[in-house]
């Protein structure tokens, strides 16, 4: 991922009336004033790693900073499920699939990676060593 990502588009800055939850949608609908971001699915795990890379940057070694271990794991735990749900969304694509909405809400990592697994066939001539998938999936 380039560093400058955010370099590649303008925010726009927010206007008069603008909310930063809008509640107007369906009922129990909730759209943060990110509308920028929607449909660039790839950007919310990419979001998630940088955060994670830039806190692991700024430590330095102190024993006070040992707490923020949680953090940075969270954050990187969720930048794995976020990619792999990145992932199922390009692999429905190509293969003409549809993930249940229920497995796709919830934040289990092996079923969703069991599921991405199971749709990498629609990959057409995809050569595969076998040793990644074995790999990813002992460290997920």
């Amino acid at each position: 991922m380039n560093d400058d990502w955010n370099d590649d588009f303008e925010i726009p800055y927010p206007e008069r009336g603008d909310k930063l939850i809008d509640h107007s949608r369906k009922q129990g609908e909730k759209r943060l004033f990110a509308a920028w971001m929607i449909g660039q699915w790839h950007w919310y795990p990419d979001a998630y790693k940088q955060a994670a890379d830039k806190l692991v940057d700024q430590i330095e070694g102190h024993s006070h900073e040992d707490r923020l271990i949680f953090p940075i794991i969270f954050l990187y735990r969720h930048f794995v499920e976020l990619k792999i749900k990145e992932i199922i969304i390009q692999l429905d694509r190509l293969s003409g699939t549809q993930i249940a909405e229920k497995q796709f809400k919830k934040h289990q990592l092996m079923p969703l990676w069991s599921y991405a697994r199971e749709h990498l066939a629609c990959i057409n001539n995809a050569n595969w060593d076998n040793d990644i998938l074995p790999s990813l999936e002992r460290m997920i």
